[in-house]
This record gives structure tokens, C-alpha cells and sequence, in this order.
């Protein structure tokens, strides 16, 4: 009874993580029926895209309940989930965070007409963090970018996004605090475009690619309230000192070939011949 009673109280239900387990539509409507309500803030969920069983978890009309039934939800963060078959305007209007790990994507998504419905209510994602999700495309980057609302945007292994998906969503992403891209088709020129645009960036990572090197790294400095900077697996030449020397001030924190400093800890002089050093070295 007391076990009964625990499980029924609706605190217990803010923050509900499922994806130890490969989750059905059917346990998904028996929560939503039996448990799920008001109280719910976020959900994790793993689906069966790579199971011999392959079925469609978070269908529309489910998706759909679960925005009316549970309209504080405003993180989501869904793994290996086939969402093909689900229309971005299904998702909870509430969603401010969603995050996309090992899943598969409709090729038309993140899109919100001009002149949508007045019964449509879209959700405005604020935080997209997008891992292992082959479907994503400079379209998607561009689509999520025209809503406005992105404070936080993690691109991993997202092969599909290109310096031209950076050149037309920047203009877009003005309001942009952290940014990661890691493991994309990303160049030198789409620097120019980040240090163009996105004024208002806190916290940059970058790596994983042999298209960026730090020959776009200057563009970085137009950045005015830039703090945190790491950049993994580069090819050096000459960018990343000269940035460093003009702008190493500004940095409170700065990670470098998988070394961490703080500047608040290092004097400036010292902090340049080290880096000088580990260049050398390399």
C-alpha cells in the first residue's frame, strides 16, 4: 500500500529517465493513462531502431497526448527512435529542450510556416543538441535556426552539415550562447560567418574534422563576450597564436588539444610561451 501510494504521487514523475530500457508505444500510453500528468518536466526515452522488432514508439496520436496531458514537459531527449513517420507540429508545444541521439529524422522537420494556423501551436526550441543523427541536414540547421529561439545548438557527427548550412542559418542564430560542432563537414569559412553573426556566443567547441583548421580561428575574435573556447584535433599553423596573442584576455576558460587551462591561474606572458611550447612540440 505505502508502495502504491509512492508511486502515485506526482513529484515522483518530474523527471522520468527510461532509457535503460527499449521502451514500447504500449508501456508509453499505459504511463500517460495510469501516471504521467502536469508534473512531468522531462522525458528520456530509448526506442528499437536497431532491434530485429522494429516499431514505431512515439507515434502522432501519442506524441500528441503526451503535449495535452503533460504541458510543463519542456525537455525531451529521445535515442535510438525512429521519428519518420511523426510531423515536427506534433511535438509538445511546451519543448524548450530536445535532444536527438542515434535517431532517424523526416527529411522536412524543425519547419514552422510563416503563417501557421492559428490551432497549430509549434514547440520553440531553445536547446538542440543533435548526436549520431544521419538524416540532419543543412535544411533542418536552417529550418530550426528561422525560429529565433536557439540558445544552445550541439551538432556531433551530423555529416550533412556543411559551411553553407552555417552561411545561411548565422544570420539567424544572433541570440546563440553555446555552440558545438564536432565531427560535421564544417571549414575555415564558416568562422567567418560564426564571428559575423552570432555576437552573442559564451562558449565555443570545435574539432573533429580535417576541413577546419585554425586559419579561420581570427574570424573567432570579433566575438565580444566569447569565453570558453575548446578546439580539438587541429592542424596548426599560424591563426591560433595570432588569435591567442590579441585575444587570450578574454578567455576564461581555454582547452587545446585535450589540455585545459585557466586563464584566471595563468599569467598572460607564461600562458603564451606554453602554448608557443606545445606547438613547437607538435
Amino acid at each position: 500500500l505505502r508502495w502504491r501510494r509512492l508511486v502515485r504521487d506526482k513529484f515522483l514523475w518530474r523527471h522520468l529517465d527510461l532509457t535503460s530500457y527499449k521502451v514500447s508505444s504500449k508501456v508509453l500510453w499505459y504511463l500517460l493513462r495510469n501516471y504521467l500528468r502536469g508534473t512531468v518536466q522531462t522525458l528520456k526515452a530509448q526506442g528499437s531502431l536497431h532491434s530485429i522488432r522494429k516499431q514505431d514508439v512515439f507515434t502522432p496520436a501519442l506524441m500528441q497526448a503526451l503535449g495535452k496531458q503533460c504541458p510543463n514537459l519542456h525537455n525531451l531527449c529521445l535515442t535510438r527512435t525512429d521519428l519518420r513517420p511523426l510531423p515536427y507540429d506534433f511535438l509538445p508545444s511546451s519543448l524548450t529542450t530536445l535532444e536527438l541521439s542515434f535517431c532517424e529524422i523526416p527529411s522536412v522537420w524543425f519547419q514552422v510556416p510563416g503563417a501557421a494556423p492559428a490551432c497549430k501551436d509549434f514547440p520553440r526550441i531553445q536547446h538542440l543538441i543533435i548526436q549520431n543523427v544521419p538524416a540532419f541536414s543543412n535544411q533542418h540547421l536552417f529550418n530550426i535556426s528561422r525560429q529565433g529561439t536557439l540558445k544552445t545548438l550541439v551538432l556531433s557527427k551530423t555529416f550533412r552539415v556543411t559551411d553553407v548550412g552555417i552561411q545561411t542559418a548565422a544570420p539567424h542564430l544572433g541570440g546563440l550562447e553555446h555552440l558545438t560542432l564536432l565531427h560535421t563537414q564544417i571549414g575555415n569559412s564558416a568562422m567567418h560567418f560564426i564571428g559575423r553573426h552570432m555576437k552573442c556566443l559564451r562558449s565555443l567547441h570545435l574539432g573533429g574534422t580535417d576541413f577546419l583548421t585554425d586559419v579561420g580561428l581570427p574570424s573567432l575574435a570579433s566575438l565580444p563576450v566569447l569565453e570558453d573556447l575548446c578546439l580539438d584535433s587541429f592542424t596548426t599553423e599560424c591563426g591560433t597564436c595570432k588569435l591567442l596573442q590579441n585575444e587570450v584576455s578574454l578567455f576564461r576558460v581555454l582547452s587545446i588539444y585535450g589540455l585545459l587551462w585557466d586563464t584566471m591561474f595563468h599569467p598572460h606572458l607564461s600562458f603564451q610561451l606554453s602554448l608557443f611550447q606545445l606547438i613547437e612540440a607538435t
